[in-house]
């Protein structure tokens, strides 16, 4: 498939599009059902957040005597203002947006992470960049706050690459396609399925210039709530927290079955979707090597200016809801989902 003629329409409207939307922020929840005096989430149709999807899609949260109203959104950090501004109770995200939050904001907590992945992150541009110095003097699309972000910075600072001399572009992914094949941008960063998008529309004109894999980093996918939630609803996050466990569950059990669910939602086919999860991986935990990786991008993040410092990790992660409390056990429900 070839890239798509040029359109009439300029980058300068895909970027106002973008700010109109930061500007909405919360307005631009998708709500997924009733919202009264549920424990509100907030996730993205994204390949990273399978297990979000299906403990909605298969109601595992029903198994768990919890009620829930799920939001959902374009990226980490749109779940993240969600939950700055108490739109939602907890909220699925990337390191990036967390550690964003977490320096702003004094009452957000990580209550665990569900998976991650070092090659999550993927640059793909026209084939005519062949180097990742070929991207000097080139726009590159990225969604600014995202994860992707961070690991874009530190990726670049990996292959010796001046960011000085980068057009960096804030971009919504849902866009990227169209500023690419347009040649509005020469190259975008993203997690799946915002690439493969890319090279699904332009097919044989576009490649990957790079990913995020050998940076030493997992780039956990985390679940923040606020203190307040942990101190007035602990009983219904355990229960959340436990039907995301069984998902994972899931997942791990049977990628296709998994993929089949989620395809539906996230756009891609489920031979894509199965694709796009090879890199990840997906577990219910928070240990020593998210915390350090969390760490990692933090740095990165601070030398960029983009927080102050980085986040007192071991006062703001608390795991209390990482072991399964609730009524079922994950295992055993998963197995007899899939059978």
């Amino acid at each position: 498939m070839n890239c798509m003629e040029m359109k009439n329409g300029k980058l300068v409207m895909l970027v106002v599009i973008v700010v109109v939307a930061a500007s909405v922020g919360v307005a631009a929840l998708a709500l997924n059902g009733s919202a009264d005096e549920s424990l509100r989430i907030a996730y993205s149709n994204k390949v990273d957040y399978e297990p979000l999807i299906i403990a909605n899609e298969l109601d595992l949260y029903s198994e768990e005597g919890v009620k829930v109203t799920t939001y959902t959104v374009t990226g980490g950090i749109q779940a993240a203002e969600a939950l700055a501004t108490g739109a939602v109770d907890l909220a699925a995200m990337g390191d990036s947006p967390a550690l964003l939050l977490l320096s702003q904001n004094s009452e957000m907590r990580i209550v665990g992470r569900y998976g991650g992945g070092e090659g999550m992150h993927r640059i793909v541009g026209w084939n005519d960049i062949t180097t990742p110095q070929e991207l000097i003097g080139k726009s590159v699309g990225i969604q600014f706050g995202s994860s992707t972000h961070g690991a874009f910075l530190s990726w670049a600072d990996s292959e010796d690459l001046n960011l000085s001399e980068v057009n960096l572009v804030p971009l919504s992914p849902t866009d990227m396609p169209q500023a690419i094949a347009t040649r509005q941008i020469d190259a975008m960063a993203g997690s799946e399925p915002w690439p493969t998008n890319v090279e699904n529309t332009c097919g044989d004109q576009v490649h990957e210039i790079g990913n995020s894999s050998g940076l030493g980093n997992t780039f956990p996918l985390v679940l923040v709530t606020t203190k307040t939630v942990i101190d007035t609803r602990s009983s219904e996050l355990q229960s959340v927290m436990n039907a995301i466990g069984m998902a994972v569950d899931i997942i791990n059990q049977d990628r296709e079955y998994s993929a089949s669910i989620c395809c539906n939602l996230t756009g891609l086919c489920a031979e894509d979707q199965l694709r796009c999860m090879e890199p990840l991986f997906y577990e219910m935990d928070f240990n020593q090597t998210d915390q350090d990786s969390m760490e990692l991008t933090a740095s990165f993040l601070v030398e960029y200016g983009k927080i102050q410092e980085i986040p007192p990790l071991d006062d703001l992660v608390d795991r209390r809801f990482l072991g399964v409390g609730g009524c079922c056990d994950p295992v055993e429900t998963a197995t007899c989902i899939i059978e």
